[in-house]
């Protein structure tokens, strides 16, 4: 567990550089405007890097045809993105993936009829595992089923670190602002706005201890994602399988009906799939 002390700055100065931040108008500000801001603020917080043991990760990637996607490279990530991410630079490939596959495609946000195939990608040695900086979720990881040494490891930092109601204000003003900034929906004609998520995707990727980040689902709630570096996916997993699936119905209340349309029969080393 790596982590950073909370310091003396005061809630007052906190919120301030928060609300400047969330102020920013990322029209003419830029990246790196965005990143001196949020250093402002992350470096009075507590961060934690986590060993990530899911034996398999799930990418979805919506068609635009009827056509089955005939390589991996289709689907892992865009070699050279034109656009801004939620986490990636313009020329940044960045592997973006989830833990369960429904999150994988609620991700998509899909509607009624699309077409989805989600690309499963198994851990290549089960004691080798990648390293992530959690970004928002620490509750949420230990509400699942990790180690009683995780657990007490974290109770030990939290305590350490948390003894007063003024820092454990700070801290919840902290984590709060880094979910509501990780998990906010942007529309696809204000891409702008990803340069306040890139900048805080940034601090946390350019640990070079790391191989990526988790944190929340940005339209499944409870559950996590993961942005990866590409060198750090080709390290840890492998690509295993894939199953395309079509939207039947999505519900009142934001619920998936699915069905299963294909599924891969074999995945060679050259990455070509082939499909029942």
């Amino acid at each position: 567990m790596e982590y950073l002390q909370l310091s003396d700055l005061s809630l007052n100065d906190l919120k301030e550089a928060i609300r400047v931040y969330q102020s920013l108008d990322f029209n003419v500000c830029s990246i790196s405007d965005a990143d001196k801001q949020f250093r402002l603020i992350i470096k009075h917080f507590i961060i934690q890097t986590i060993f990530w043991d899911a034996p398999i990760i799930y990418r979805a990637r919506k068609h635009t045809d009827k056509s089955l996607f005939k390589n991996v490279e289709e689907l892992i990530y865009p070699k050279n993105p034109t656009t801004l991410g939620r986490l990636n630079n313009i020329g940044q490939p960045l592997f973006y993936g989830a833990s369960d596959h429904n999150t994988a495609i609620f991700e998509l946000r899909p509607k009624r009829g699309d077409e989805i195939t989600v690309l499963e990608s198994r851990i290549i040695n089960s004691v080798h595992l990648p390293k992530f900086t959690e970004v928002g979720i620490r509750e949420l990881l230990i509400k699942q089923n990790h180690s009683p040494e995780f657990i007490e490891q974290n109770k030990i930092v939290l305590a350490k670190n948390l003894m007063t109601e003024d820092n454990k204000k700070r801290y919840n003003l902290i984590n709060n602002f880094l979910v509501s900034e990780i998990t906010k929906i942007i529309g696809s004609n204000k891409t702008h706005m990803y340069k306040g998520t890139i900048a805080i995707a940034q601090f946390y990727l350019d640990n070079k201890m790391a191989d990526g980040m988790v944190y929340p689902s940005i339209s499944r709630s409870g559950t996590e994602c993961i942005a990866m570096k590409p060198e750090s996916y080709h390290r840890f997993y492998r690509p295993d399988r894939s199953f395309k699936c079509k939207i039947v119905n999505v519900d009142s209340s934001g619920g998936l009906t699915v069905r299963c349309v294909d599924n891969s029969t074999n995945i060679d080393r050259n990455g070509n799939i082939t499909w029942t």
